[in-house]
């Protein structure tokens, strides 16, 4: 017998969270639309996350690809 669901069963976008973890907190979390990629990763860093950290503070990244190549090095140093 067929079922009727209220909703199409059709999917919707992917909506997908960024943040960085320090001492057992989230930091500069952010929501966007979408898979993550080297262009949204590097607005995150230069616009949220940068000017939250602190003179000092290390930042480790895993082997995502989109953590390899482009500007990341140069907008921590900066």
């Amino acid at each position: 017998q067929r079922f009727d669901a209220l909703k199409s069963g059709k999917r919707q976008g992917r909506v997908s969270y960024i943040a960085a973890w320090c001492h057992q907190q989230l930091l500069a979390p952010d929501r966007f639309e979408g898979c993550c990629n080297r262009t949204v990763f590097e607005l995150w860093l230069e616009f949220i996350l940068i000017p939250t950290l602190k003179p000092g503070q290390t930042l480790v990244l895993d082997n995502a690809t989109f953590h390899k190549g482009g500007r990341q090095a140069e907008l921590v140093e900066a």
